[in-house]
């Protein structure tokens, strides 16, 4: 699982990478090769496209307060330390699936937070 010290970790890597390209090797009196088009190109890309993801990472992996989760709609919750699969119904009451199968049940612990339901997975039907 990606943990805030990976992600920060990325950010630095990153951060490392676009200092090695701004650097002016010539300039600095050093005798070496230059980086190739190609490696430097590989390095522009992950430039480009890592702290975008880093950024997506981080925001997928927020709960946002419950008073901001839609009414009518399937969503993870988390309520006296556990998660729930619920929804809110139009009298703002909590309904999850019964655990027994037999219906539904209101969460009578009010939720403090919410996510999103995760897309199923691909090919699950198969």
């Amino acid at each position: 699982m990606l943990t805030n010290e990976y992600l920060d970790e990325l950010e630095r890597l990153c951060e490392a990478a676009n200092d090695i390209l701004d650097f002016d090797y010539e300039a600095q009196g050093y005798a070496c090769m230059p980086l190739l088009k190609s490696h430097r190109d590989m390095l522009q890309c992950g430039i480009d496209i890592i702290p975008a993801l880093v950024a997506e990472v981080r925001r997928l992996s927020e709960w946002p307060p419950i008073e901001t989760a839609p009414n009518m709609e399937d969503c993870l919750i988390y309520s006296n330390r556990e998660i729930f699969s619920a929804y809110k119904n139009k009298q703002g009451q909590w309904i999850a699936p019964d655990p027994h199968g037999v219906g539904q049940c209101f969460i009578l612990n009010m939720p403090t937070h919410w996510r999103p339901l995760p897309d199923p997975p691909k090919n699950a039907n198969e």
